[in-house]
C-alpha cells in the first residue's frame, strides 16, 4: 500500500517535491490560459458577441462550481494526507469514497437547480436577446448535466493532491483545460448554436471525469476494489468543508465588490481605470496558488511526523514565493507610469499609476498570505481563516467606502492593499502560535515581509527624474541576489545544482 501512495519523489514532503509539484502547478493553469488568448478571438467572429456572451457565462458556472463543492475537495485532501503522514494508509480509501459520494449527491441538486432557475437566469437576470433565449436556456439546462461531474472532478483531483500525485493531476488538468477553449472554438467552424458547443463541451467534462477516475485508481489502487462508504468521516468532512465554504463565498466578495462600488459612486471610466491593472497584476497570484496548492497536504501530512519538518516546509514555501514574486514586483513598481503608457496611452497611464503601484504590492502581500493560508488549512484550522474572513469583509468595507471617497479608485487601491496586509498579519500570527519553539522562523518570515512591503512602498516614491530609479533598481538587485544565495541556495555553487534539477526533469 505504502508504494501506491509514494509520489514520485523520495520525499512526500521536501523542498525538491514542493518546486516539482509547484512546476506542474504553473504548467497546469498557464498553458490553457495561453490556449485561450489564440482560440478566443476566431471563437467571437463566428458566434457572435451575444452568443459569445452567454458563453462566457457557461465558463464562469463551470470554474465556480468546481470550486464551490462546499469544501468537500480541500476536505478530503487534508483528512487524506494526514492519514498516509502516520501511515493510515488503509482508511484513505473510505475515506475518499464517503467524500465522492456526498459530493455527487450535491452535484446532482445543483444540476437540477440549475435546470430549474435557467429560464429565468436567461430572460431575465442576463437579458438575453429573444432571439437566443430557447438555445441558451438549453444550453444551460445542459450545462446543470455537467456539475456532478465537475464537482467529482474536483474531488478526485483532491485525492490526488492528498498523496502529491500532482504530475497526474496535471497532466490531467492541462488537456481538459485546453478541451475547455478548442471545443467551442473548433464546433463553432461548423455550427455556433450554444447548445450543440454547450452539449460538446459537457461531454467533455463527462469524459475527464471518468479518466480522472481511472488515473485515481492508478494513484490509489485501493479505490477500485475497496468501496466503502462509512458515516464515522461525514461529520470531519463536513465540518472542514463547511468552513471552507465560508471562506469561498466572503473570499470572491472582497475580492470583486470593489468594483461595483466604485462604478456606483464613481463612475464607468473609473472602473476600467481599476479593474484593468487589477485584473493584470492578479495574473501573478498563478504563483502563490501553486505553491499554496502543493504545500497544504504537505504540511497537513508534515504534521503528523514532525513541526520541525513543517516549519521547515513554510519556510521554503515563503522564499519560493518571494523570490519568483519580489523581481516583478519591484519593476511594476517602479517603472508603472512607462508600462502603462506602452500599453494603454499616456491619459490611462496618468490615472492608474498610483493603482497599478498599490495593487501589485497587494498582490504579493496576498502572495505571502496565500502561503500562510495553506499552512493553516493544512493544520486543520479552517473555522480559523473563515473567522478572518468574518471579521475582514465589514473592515474591508468601512476602509473600502471611506478611502473611496477621500481618493477615488486610488483609494480603492489602498482598501483592498490593506485588507490584504490584515489578512497577512494574522494569519501569520495564526502560526506563530501553532509552531510554539519554532516560532522563531515564522518570526523571521514575518519580519522579512514587513521590510520588503516597506521598501517597495518607498520605491513609490522615487522621483522619476534623473538616475534615482534605475540605481533603486541596481540596489535591490543586488540585494535580492545576496537574498536568493543565501536563503534560497543555501550558499551552494552553482555546479551543485546541476543534480538537483535533473531529478526535477526526471519521473522515476
Amino acid at each position: 500500500m505504502a508504494t501506491a501512495l509514494r509520489s514520485p519523489t523520495s520525499s512526500t514532503t521536501g523542498t525538491l517535491n514542493l518546486v516539482r509539484n509547484t512546476g506542474w502547478n504553473l504548467a497546469g493553469q498557464i498553458i490553457p490560459t495561453v490556449v485561450a488568448v489564440f482560440t478566443i478571438p476566431s471563437l467571437m467572429r463566428h458566434v457572435g458577441t451575444d452568443r459569445f456572451g452567454v458563453l462566457t457565462i457557461a465558463w464562469a458556472v463551470l470554474a465556480y462550481f468546481s470550486l464551490f463543492d462546499f469544501g468537500l475537495g480541500r476536505a478530503v485532501t487534508m483528512l487524506a494526507a494526514e492519514r498516509v503522514g502516520t501511515q493510515r494508509d488503509s482508511e484513505v480509501a473510505p475515506l475518499a469514497w464517503t467524500a465522492l459520494s456526498i459530493m455527487g449527491a450535491l452535484g446532482i441538486l445543483a444540476g437540477v437547480v440549475a435546470a430549474l432557475v435557467s429560464p429565468v437566469l436567461i430572460r431575465r437576470v442576463f437579458q438575453v436577446p429573444l432571439p437566443l433565449q430557447a438555445e441558451s436556456i438549453m444550453a444551460c439546462r445542459l450545462l446543470g448535466l455537467s456539475l456532478p461531474f465537475v464537482i467529482l472532478t474536483t474531488g478526485l483531483g483532491g485525492i490526488m493532491g492528498a498523496v502529491q500525485r500532482f504530475d497526474v493531476l496535471n497532466q490531467l488538468r492541462m488537456p481538459q483545460g485546453i478541451f475547455t477553449y478548442v471545443a467551442p472554438w473548433a464546433v463553432a467552424l461548423f455550427n455556433p448554436r450554444l447548445s450543440v458547443i454547450i452539449a460538446v463541451m459537457v461531454l467533455g467534462r463527462i469524459i475527464f471525469c471518468f479518466v480522472h477516475l481511472l488515473y485515481s485508481f492508478r494513484v490509489l489502487p485501493e479505490l477500485s476494489h475497496q468501496f466503502s462508504v462509512q458515516l464515522r468521516y461525514v461529520r470531519p468532512l463536513l465540518g472542514f468543508g463547511g468552513w471552507m465554504t465560508v471562506s469561498n463565498v466572503v473570499g470572491p466578495v472582497m475580492m470583486y465588490f470593489d468594483r461595483f462600488l466604485i462604478g456606483a459612486r464613481l463612475s464607468v471610466a473609473a472602473v476600467a481605470y481599476y479593474a484593468t491593472p487589477h485584473e493584470a497584476v492578479n495574473r501573478l497570484l498563478v504563483v502563490p496558488v501553486s505553491i499554496s496548492a502543493v504545500l497544504f497536504p504537505a504540511i497537513a501530512s508534515a504534521l503528523e511526523k514532525s513541526v520541525d519538518e513543517a516549519t521547515n516546509l513554510f519556510a521554503r514555501a515563503m522564499d519560493l514565493t518571494t523570490a519568483i514574486l519580489l523581481p516583478i514586483t519591484a519593476v511594476v513598481v517602479m517603472f508603472a507610469n512607462e508600462g502603462l503608457t506602452l500599453w494603454l496611452g499616456p491619459s490611462f497611464a496618468e490615472n492608474s499609476v498610483r493603482i497599478l503601484q498599490l495593487l501589485v504590492i497587494g498582490v504579493l502581500i496576498n502572495g505571502f498570505a496565500q502561503v500562510n493560508f495553506a499552512v493553516v488549512q493544512g493544520a486543520g484550522r479552517a473555522d480559523l481563516t473563515a473567522k478572518f474572513h468574518l471579521l475582514e469583509l465589514p473592515i474591508y468595507l468601512l476602509m473600502l467606502w471611506y478611502l473611496l471617497s477621500k481618493f477615488g479608485a486610488t483609494g480603492a487601491a489602498l482598501a483592498w492593499s490593506l485588507r490584504t496586509l490584515l489578512d497577512m498579519a494574522l494569519l501569520f500570527f495564526t502560526i506563530i502560535s501553532l509552531t510554539h519553539q519554532h516560532r522563531r522562523v515564522v518570526w523571521l518570515k514575518f519580519a522579512e515581509s514587513a521590510v520588503l512591503i516597506v521598501v517597495l512602498v518607498a520605491c513609490m516614491f522615487i522621483p522619476a527624474e534623473g538616475y534615482w530609479r534605475i540605481f533603486a533598481l541596481l540596489l535591490m538587485a543586488c540585494s535580492y541576489l545576496a537574498y536568493a544565495w543565501r536563503v534560497v541556495l543555501k550558499g551552494k555553487h552553482p555546479g551543485e545544482l546541476i543534480p538537483y534539477f535533473r531529478m526535477l526533469r526526471t519521473d522515476q
